[in-house]
C-alpha cells in the first residue's frame, strides 16, 4: 500500500479546500486523505497525506490529483 503527502501553498486566503482525484475508477479504490476541507491563510503552506491503495502510483495520483476550494464554486 502507498502513502503520499501533498503540500498545497496559497498566494491569498483560499477558503474551504478540498482534494479530490478525477475518474479512480473501479479497480482503483479512491484515496484517503488525511484533512479534506480546510483553509489556507496567505502565504501558508499545508501537509495533507494521502492513503492510496490498489493501483496507485505518484505519476498516476499527481495526475488525478485536483484541488479545489470555495471560489470554484461559483
Amino acid at each position: 500500500d502507498a502513502g503520499f503527502a501533498v503540500e498545497i501553498a496559497a498566494q491569498s486566503l483560499a477558503r474551504f479546500i478540498w482534494l479530490e482525484v478525477e475518474s479512480a475508477g473501479a479497480s482503483d479504490p479512491d484515496p484517503i486523505f488525511s484533512d479534506n476541507c480546510f483553509d489556507l491563510p496567505a502565504g501558508r503552506k499545508a501537509e495533507v497525506t494521502v492513503a492510496a491503495k490498489g493501483g496507485w502510483t505518484l505519476a498516476k495520483l499527481r495526475a488525478a490529483l485536483r484541488a479545489r476550494s470555495i471560489a470554484d464554486s461559483y
